[in-house]
């Protein structure tokens, strides 16, 4: 499973592209969980995530955000700076899924 793309946007539709940083990174990852679930999988068959925001000096509350989320399972995570990613502060792109059990 491959996930690409996911910005925050709720799942009616609505942009939150003017919402809090900690908050547009907390629907992407609700995002995320629902993309999964609708593959048949969890947090726990990330493979590999990489994730682009458009303030570094947002690295901390990212990851603490991040680290509540993924809990103790670690897949690989690359996080870099990134004026490309539209009107959002956060997005997440090529994430890779193993749900091969």
């Amino acid at each position: 499973v491959f996930i690409s793309g996911q910005l925050p946007v709720t799942f009616d539709g609505e942009k939150k592209a003017d919402a809090s940083f900690e908050d547009q990174t907390r629907l992407v990852l609700k995002n995320i969980d629902a993309c999964l679930a609708g593959a048949g999988a969890s947090r726990q068959h990330l493979v590999s995530v990489r994730v682009y925001v458009t303030d570094m000096n947002q690295w901390p509350t990212f990851n603490k955000i991040y680290g509540e989320w993924i809990g103790d399972f670690r897949p690989s995570r690359a996080v870099a700076g990134s004026y490309c990613v539209g009107p959002a502060s956060v997005t997440f792109n090529n994430i890779q899924v193993n749900n091969n059990d």
